[in-house]
């Protein structure tokens, strides 16, 4: 089984919902609190600037990049070491922004948690 096959049936499995089709995943937004939101941001970390918000409960579509293209890919991580992944509202629609790894995916594992298990780090 190669690293792409692995990681679309990992997903499917713990944490979501794979369309291959589309080449997308959409995960539940989950914040410590049920009225939390988390900032979008324009790139990959906190230095960027805040270009929306997103609310718990909200489902997002996710991807990194060479997701589906390159079987070596890991999505961009920051100096305290969370992954980044660009986001959407719906499949069809352009990202409109980053969004750490850790606030898409609730119980049992969040989205962060899966790469750091199961990527190889940078």
């Amino acid at each position: 089984m190669n690293f792409k096959t692995f990681l679309l049936a990992s997903l499917m499995i713990l944490i979501g919902t794979v369309s291959k089709a589309s080449a997308a995943t959409h995960l539940r937004v989950c914040t410590k609190t049920p009225s939390g939101s988390v900032n979008i941001r324009s790139g990959a970390g906190t230095n960027y600037r805040i270009v929306g918000e997103a609310y718990n409960g909200q489902n997002l579509f996710y991807s990194y990049e060479g997701m589906m293209s390159d079987d070596n890919a890991i999505p961009p991580k920051d100096r305290d070491g969370y992954y980044w992944v660009k986001v959407r509202d719906n499949r069809a629609g352009n990202d409109i922004g980053y969004m750490r790894a850790d606030f898409l995916g609730c119980s049992p594992s969040n989205l962060q948690q899966w790469f750091v298990n199961n990527l190889r780090t940078r």
